[in-house]
């Protein structure tokens, strides 16, 4: 910081260097997942220095084969692939449960999805099945045994050489019910409208909702207003009022949309670190506080998060 009074002159512009010097540890985001739909993770990384780069190059991806103008020859498509430089891929994890069975957790590269298209032209229907690979980089269990239920405790253990190990444990929560007959079939982005859910005590959760577009290239999801929303909410409380938004007049250009809503329930290691502390963090350069620091929610030996999850789900028909 440079403090200009009288008498001082204004330094020449220059980087300077700055180095940091501590033992690094272990940066973890776990997830335990109640929902079939999404697999229980670990991703595991380690802090960094000050100069060093975050992204590393490792290879190249032969996306497609391009075809060319007429007259002209084709190519393809080659993308660089980088891969986080922090990132620890050869730690032992395990995560046990309160009945001691230990599940080994692997780390995953990538994975497979798939992805179909349809298109009905004049009567004929064509189909097409594509595979691709995601880079995934985290630990999960590849063997299907691994069956988290609700309400139960369950450990994290980490071990990797050069760094301490990291240590934690969760409750799961329960899983959360939408009370479909009490949801309106027919919702207005600009109106306001309820949400209902089965009552659980002392459980925090998330209430989120979004337009589920067929295509989110096209002109349609721009010209939309509201719709999406998200809100943290006690679960006790059983209900939610969703406002309506202040629109102009869209007209009659767009047509009903299907809008998915989503009751997620955490365990409170999740809510901690996601909703709680999320309004409470800040960054202050010149402060000695915590906020200044990694935070550590249901681990010891590192920083990050040990959470849980688990969600409900309805789709309805939105209007403007």
């Amino acid at each position: 910081m440079v403090f200009l009074g009288k008498g001082c002159l204004l330094p020449p512009e220059v980087w300077e260097d700055v180095e940091s010097d501590y033992d690094h540890v272990l940066n973890v985001f776990g997830v335990i997942s109640l929902d079939p739909t999404l697999d229980s993770f670990v991703g595991l990384y380690r802090t960094t220095d000050l100069d060093e780069l975050s992204q590393i190059f490792v290879g190249v991806d032969t996306v497609m084969y391009i075809e060319g103008e007429e007259g002209e020859d084709g190519w393809w498509w080659i993308d660089s692939i980088y891969e986080p430089a922090a990132l620890i891929k050869n730690a032992i994890i395990h995560i046990i449960d309160d009945q001691d069975n230990i599940f080994n957790f692997t780390f995953i590269e990538t994975e497979e999805f798939y992805d179909t298209t349809f298109l009905d032209t004049l009567g004929w229907h064509f189909e097409w099945i594509d595979t691709f690979n995601v880079r995934m980089n985290y630990y999960k269990d590849t063997t299907g045994t691994f069956d988290p239920q609700p309400s139960r405790t369950y450990k994290l253990s980490i071990n990797t050489l050069n760094y301490d190990p990291v240590n934690g444990e969760l409750t799961t929560p329960n899983y959360p019910v939408l009370i479909d007959s009490m949801i309106q079939d027919t919702v207005s982005s600009t109106e306001p409208y309820e949400v209902h859910w089965e009552f659980q005590e002392n459980a925090q959760g998330l209430l989120t909702g979004e337009i589920l577009f067929d295509n989110l290239f096209s002109f349609t999801v721009g010209s939309w207003c509201g719709g999406k929303f998200e809100r943290a909410v006690n679960l006790s409380d059983s209900t939610y009022t969703v406002p309506g938004e202040f629109c102009d007049d869209t007209g009659d250009s767009l047509a009903p949309e299907d809008f998915f809503i989503r009751l997620t329930a955490m365990d409170e290691n999740y809510y901690e670190y996601f909703i709680t502390s999320e309004v409470e963090e800040y960054s202050n350069l010149f402060l000695n506080n915590p906020t200044t620091q990694g935070r550590s929610v249901g681990i010891d030996g590192g920083f990050g998060v040990f959470g849980s999850i688990a969600s409900d789900g309805i789709t309805r028909t939105i209007v403007p």
